[in-house]
C-alpha cells in the first residue's frame, strides 16, 4: 500500500519556485522572456514558476543567471514533506518485514531467489 502511495505521489505537481525579477535582468529569450520580464517589471512581486513549465524551460536554457535556474532546478527535483514521510514509512515497513523472515535486510530478501543472492 505504502508502494502505491508513493509511486501516485511522485507524479503529483510541485510547488513553484520564486523568481526574483531582478534574477531575469539580461534573458535572451525575446519572446516568451520578455512577457516574463513585463510581467515582473509590471507586479514587482516574484514570478512563480512552476516545474515542467514553458517558462521553466526558457529560465533553465536561457538565464544569464545561476540562481534562477537553481532555483527551478531545486523545485522540479524536490519531494513534498508528505512525500517523504511516505517514503521514510515504506523503508520501516520494509526492513520490518525483512527482519520478520530471517533477513538481514530487505536488500537481502529480494535478492534471496535471485542470481546475485545477496546485496554484495
Amino acid at each position: 500500500m505504502l508502494g502505491r502511495q508513493f509511486l501516485s505521489e511522485a507524479s503529483s505537481s510541485r510547488p513553484p519556485a520564486a523568481i526574483k525579477p531582478s534574477e531575469l535582468h539580461g534573458l535572451k529569450d525575446f519572446g516568451l522572456g520578455s512577457r516574463l520580464q513585463l510581467q515582473s517589471r509590471f507586479t514587482q512581486r516574484d514570478l512563480l514558476i512552476y516545474p515542467g513549465s514553458p517558462q521553466a524551460q526558457m529560465i533553465m536554457r536561457f538565464a544569464p543567471g545561476e540562481e534562477p535556474r537553481r532555483k527551478v532546478y531545486i523545485a522540479a527535483n524536490s519531494s513534498a514533506p508528505e512525500q517523504i514521510e511516505v517514503l521514510e514509512a515504506l523503508l520501516r515497513k520494509r526492513g520490518q518485514l525483512a527482519r520478520l523472515v530471517g533477513s538481514d535486510s530487505f536488500a537481502h530478501m529480494a535478492l534471496g531467489d535471485k542470481m546475485a543472492k545477496s546485496p554484495g
